[in-house]
This record gives C-alpha cells, structure tokens and sequence, in this order.
C-alpha cells in the first residue's frame, strides 16, 4: 500500500507512513483508512438459467460476470444492485433475496481495493432487449452447470457460482421462493 501515495495530501510532508490498514504523517497527524469498498452482485435467474455479463470495461475485460457493482454513499446494497442492473441492463428488478457475502480484491489502476461483495438472487420474467455498451459486450445465458469458473471475472463471483451451484435449490424451497417460469 505503501507505493500509493508518498506524500502527505494535508501537509505534503514526505514522511508519509502506511501499514496494512492506513496512512499515516507523523508531521501533521493526518491519517486516512483504506477501508473495505462494498459491492452487490445479482444471480439473474431466468427459467432454469443464469444471466452473465462479458465486461466492456477493465478490470477485467471481456472476461463473465454477474451483474453489480459498488454501493455509493447512502445506498443500501438492494438500492445498489437495482440500480446498478437498471444502469446495466436497461431492466427494473422489484424481487431480490440475499444469499451471501465474500471477501474480494478489485485491482483498478495499480490500486488494490478490498470489497466485501454481497450477492442475491434475482427473479426475472424476461430478458433485456438492449443493455450498455459502454459497461457490457454481451449477456450471456448459461445453466449453472455450464459456466467456467476460470472465465469468470473475480474471486468473490467464482466462489458465490460455486456455492450457488450447491444450494440455492435448497434455499428456495427453504424460503418457499418459486421465480416465474
């Protein structure tokens, strides 16, 4: 983390500090926490499939993704996740149920961001007709079975597939959840 910043932004002095967690100037006292970032990610379900992403945009171009991204400040990561896939994928979504969180590395720009990613699962009753060129070069429609976790774009999606593939029939009939056929 250290290579980040070599000087202070308060004072400019050069003795800037940084351990696992932070900045720190022993010139003014400044300290800055390079806290976790948060993100939500949808499990986009329709009929017996899964809709995916081929990101347009690094990190990670032209490698499988689930819909989402970051949460801004004051938004709540439901909040986050539909507006992320109405930015995405042109669609509205009403119904999303959590399923579960993991820890991820974003490397944007030489700046490795720790995530906390949570992610749902989404019912749809349709397909996007069109979706956002600048953030998507394709959807793709894939049976759980049939995607390739090494396609995939970062550790977080890869281990929520993972789990996905062993439980989410179990926790839909737990939760008594039917998604339209």
């Amino acid at each position: 983390m250290k290579n980040i910043m070599k000087y202070c932004p308060v004072c400019r002095s050069p003795k800037l500090t940084a351990d696992r967690k932070a900045f720190h100037c022993p010139a003014c006292g400044w300290t800055y926490f390079h806290n976790i970032a948060a993100a939500a990610g949808g499990f986009l379900i329709y009929r017996d499939k899964l809709l995916l992403i081929r990101r347009a945009a690094e990190p990670a171009k032209g490698k499988l993704d689930l819909p989402g991204g970051f949460i801004d400040h004051n938004e709540s990561a439901e909040e986050a996740l539909r507006r992320e896939i109405r930015e995405e994928l042109y669609l509205r979504i009403r119904n999303i149920i959590y399923f579960r969180s993991y820890p991820n590395i974003y490397l944007y720009k030489r700046i490795k961001y720790f995530t906390c990613d949570f992610f749902y699962l989404v019912p749809l009753s349709g397909l996007p007709v069109r979706f956002n060129r600048k953030e998507v070069q394709e959807v793709c429609l894939l049976k759980p079975g049939e995607i390739d976790l090494k396609s995939l774009a970062f550790s977080s999606a890869k281990k929520a597939v993972q789990d996905f593939r062993r439980y989410y029939k179990i926790f839909l009939s737990r939760h008594k959840i039917r998604f339209p056929a």
